[in-house]
């Protein structure tokens, strides 16, 4: 789910230590070892960004289970409040960065500099997507065989949320692409250099930040927040090499646009 022009990033390349998941360079002294761990935010904003984010997924956790009896009806209201939602998200830790005088270019990663550079981050996202793909199929398969099959979950998911008809369609394509740019935005970008930071270990921000976003999806159920977690830390990773959350966005809005209206 994504975006443009947004007026208030800075408008010089971030340096390379503010990248996503970035390191400091061979042979970088104790600076720059400080400069990989600073942190983004306050650690009380963090909290309270943690606390508002999963207790709003265990409220729809809740509602999730009391529709899942009833009869199937328009999504387009749970849309539009998702829709909502995402951007406040997106808000509230744009709020805690700018506080810390943090840009959001500086958390986006390295800018583009050309269509290549473009087609390469593209190119980039659609490997990921295949390669992730894959592996979430084999955890599936793992599940099934010691008896704990998320499948029945993705069903309801889907039959829960899917889209239906063509207004529905179109909303389901803005919610992907504002969950792409949002949600990687706040676990890839915010939440993972928050937690690298306070943890003082890469391989640990990576993975506080995939529970997070595993909780986050409480609502489908979980076994798939399991498989959702491991899917955050493939993430992570991506974030963590690429230094860069442009091909998570990509990949990740691709992802929910295919299962929703592909994945029926």
């Amino acid at each position: 789910m994504n975006t443009a022009g947004l007026a208030f990033a800075s408008t010089s390349d971030p340096d390379p230590a503010t990248a996503p998941g970035a390191g400091p360079a061979p042979g970088a002294g104790p600076a720059a070892q400080e400069e990989r761990f600073a942190l983004v935010a306050n650690p009380a904003h963090t909290v309270r960004f943690v606390a508002v984010l999963l207790g709003f997924a265990a409220l729809l956790a809740v509602r999730s289970s009391a529709a899942a009896a009833s009869a199937p009806r328009s999504h387009v209201v749970a849309y539009l409040s998702l829709l909502a939602f995402e951007w406040l998200l997106f808000y509230f830790a744009y709020v805690g960065l700018r506080k810390r005088g943090v840009s959001i270019r500086a958390i986006l990663g390295v800018r583009w500099r050309s269509v290549r550079d473009a087609l390469v981050t593209a190119a980039l996202a659609a490997g990921f997507w295949g390669a992730s793909s894959l592996a979430l199929q084999g955890l599936k398969w793992a599940f099934t065989a010691v008896g704990q099959s998320p499948l029945a979950e993705a069903r309801r998911t889907q039959a829960l949320v899917g889209p239906h008809g063509a207004l529905e369609s179109v909303l389901w394509i803005a919610l992907s692409l504002s969950a792409g740019f949002c949600e990687e935005f706040v676990f890839r970008g915010y939440l993972q250099r928050q937690f690298v930071a306070l943890t003082r270990s890469t391989a640990a921000g990576i993975a506080a930040s995939a529970v997070v976003f595993g909780l986050g999806h409480m609502y489908q159920g979980w076994r798939s927040v399991a498989v959702i977690t491991i899917y955050g830390v493939m993430f992570g990773l991506l974030a963590h090499a690429s230094r860069s959350l442009r091909p998570g966005m990509m990949a990740h809005a691709w992802q929910d646009i295919f299962a929703g209206l592909i994945g029926r």
